[in-house]
């Protein structure tokens, strides 16, 4: 989608993101984000896949190899307290994948989108 404001043309994309989890790896995160969040749901695991919509705030993530991409999260639900938004930044060229908090008020759901819950 193309925008202008003001004097600046802005591009976004939108859509479907899926994360998926990597096993052994992945857990250990989820219970860290537990953790640092302190929200103690106690997981274990994080869900084989969690869907959000997603809309891109900078860079192209359909060419992610062009530079740095940020997404900003959703994931919907239609229980208030399920609902989240959380920041994914991916950085092909330097090797990192960030998920990085909006607002604490989501912690406990996002623990809980995360966790398949």
């Amino acid at each position: 989608m193309w925008v202008r404001i003001g004097a600046v043309d802005l591009t976004t994309y939108r859509g479907q993101v899926t994360l998926r989890s990597a096993g052994p790896r992945s857990d250990t995160l989820l219970q860290a984000i537990d953790r640092l969040y302190a929200t103690n749901l106690g997981v274990t695991a994080m869900a084989p896949q969690v869907k959000f919509s997603g809309i891109s705030l900078g860079g192209n993530p359909t060419a992610l190899d062009e530079g740095p991409t940020r997404i900003k999260l959703f994931f919907e639900s239609d229980a208030d307290d399920r609902y989240a938004e959380i920041f994914l930044d991916l950085d092909i060229q330097e090797g990192t994948i960030r998920l990085n908090e909006k607002d604490p008020d989501y912690r406990k759901a996002v623990v809980q989108a995360l966790a398949g819950q």
